[in-house]
């Protein structure tokens, strides 16, 4: 059995004369030494690292130096920007205002609203939106909006609590504001300002808004031709208003006066003409009995997909209460009347309103019902005086 022979000592390399012999071999004299054979400790280049990072630190400094730069060069033309494009929503706001499509207009709002100064568009949270700037641009607007939507749309408390710091105090003595203000406000709250509303009448021609707030007055008042007279105005300069032509409807259905039902449907006619697929339009048809057309074409050629607006859906659980309670159906009333409370967030406007559609249809149980519940506004003097007239606890 034969075993390797295990090699000790040094390898032949090593020797010098051997390393010599090799060099001679393969032409040390020509080519110089090989590496291989002449082991070189080479000591590392020392690298000047700070200088590396000198120079990123440079780079840096000059790309952010030209950022800024640009950025206050550009600084002007940027915010020449954001008013022209401020300035242009707030012109599509207002005519989808006057169109009465407000859809639209709530869409609209938040363009002109949230890029006013005080307001960060950024923000994380709603609540560093709702803070109004006494000094936004389009202030009026603003307000003015905010109220229409809140007491034609969506009744959304959270308009009130952006507007209401600037309908009161300095600066809230404007035309303007003192519509949006009593806006806000029940028809007899209204009608307690009757005189007022004569005055931004006569220094306002030709708004519909302070048209529909005056015939809403004078109609509480019982003072029935002037309030038509103001109907007839508001209908002429907001044909396309589909929730106050509705009212408009409701009124004349009421009169006593001989064709009331006949002046009521052509009122409705109306609201089918501007949008026959409208909530509203159908709401009119089944509340005067008109037939429902939705194949006619609807004046509002670019108007969106219709939506029912909690304002819509109180106006008509409020009907169908009323049409439960005449059908002797209280139990289906008393549903109906909750329904149209929850809708409107149960806001004290909507609440002091039904109370006197309620009265006026007769319906005295459920305004009963309607005093009764947790949302009935207790607190205010006018809940308690209304509650009084039934001969109920406010």
């Amino acid at each position: 059995m034969v075993t390797e022979r295990e090699v000790s000592g040094s390898t032949p390399i090593a020797d010098s004369d051997v390393r010599s012999q090799v060099a001679q071999l393969f032409g040390e004299s020509l080519f110089g030494a090989w590496p291989e054979l002449e082991q070189q400790v080479v000591k590392p280049r020392r690298r000047n690292r700070w200088r590396r990072w000198l120079y990123r630190f440079g780079a840096v400094a000059a790309v952010a130096g030209v950022v800024s730069g640009g950025q206050w060069l550009m600084r002007p033309g940027l915010d020449r920007h954001a008013v022209n494009q401020r300035d242009n929503y707030a012109e599509e706001l207002q005519s989808f205002l006057n169109d009465g499509d407000l859809a639209r207009v709530s869409q609209y709002l938040p363009l002109v609203r949230d890029g006013a100064p005080g307001n960060d568009p950024n923000a994380a949270t709603p609540a560093v939106r709702q803070a109004l700037d006494p000094k936004a641009p389009k202030l009026e607007l603003i307000l003015g909006t905010e109220a229409t939507l809140y007491r034609f749309f969506d009744a959304d408390p959270a308009r009130l609590s952006r507007i209401l710091p600037h309908l009161d105090g300095p600066g809230a003595s404007g035309q303007l504001r003192r519509l949006a203000r009593l806006t806000l406000l029940s028809r007899e709250e209204r009608a307690a300002h009757l005189v007022e509303l004569e005055q931004i009448h006569n220094d306002l021609p030709n708004r519909n808004d302070a048209e529909y707030l005056l015939a809403t007055a004078l109609e509480f008042k019982k003072e029935t031709t002037p309030a038509r007279e103001a109907w007839a105005r508001s209908e002429r300069l907001g044909p396309a208003w589909l929730g106050q032509r509705f009212e408009q409807a409701w009124f004349e259905a009421h009169d006593t006066r001989q064709g009331a039902a006949q002046a009521a449907q052509k009122v409705a006619r109306q609201i089918q003409r501007v949008d026959p697929d409208s909530p509203w339009a159908k709401l009119a048809a089944g509340t005067f009995g008109l037939p429902q057309d939705s194949g006619a074409p609807s004046v509002r050629s670019d108007a969106a997909a219709p939506v029912a607006s909690p304002v819509q859906i109180h106006f008509e659980r409020l009907q169908q209460s009323i049409s439960s309670g005449r059908a002797s159906d209280l139990g289906s009333a008393k549903q109906q009347l909750e329904a149209a409370v929850a809708a409107i967030h149960q806001q004290p406007p909507f609440l002091l309103d039904a109370f006197d559609w309620l009265v006026a249809e007769k319906q005295v149980a459920l305004a009963r019902h309607l005093i009764g519940l947790p949302a009935w506004p207790r607190d205010e003097k006018l809940a308690a005086v209304k509650a009084g007239r039934l001969g109920a606890k406010p």
